[in-house]
């Protein structure tokens, strides 16, 4: 994935947010219980990640939870 090398921040994201990003990449416009099923992890733990990914701005929200869904920048 090239947004990871570009901007530096492989070592500052977890294994599980890694695998979080490929999904958005993969699945653009997913939504939060998608993510969650395909991770296999709580819908809380799921949020806090992709919080995270927007802060890094790595992802974007579109739309008001609980109709939003996510896309790489």
């Amino acid at each position: 994935m090239i947004k990871l090398d570009t901007y530096g921040v492989e070592q500052s994201i977890s294994v599980k947010e890694k695998q979080l990003l490929y999904i958005v990449e993969s699945n653009a416009g997913i939504k939060t219980g998608e993510i969650d099923k395909k991770l296999g992890m709580s819908n809380s733990t799921v949020k806090r990640m992709l919080d995270k990914l927007i802060i890094l701005k790595m992802i974007e929200r579109q739309g008001v939870r609980p109709g939003s869904y996510y896309n790489l920048l």
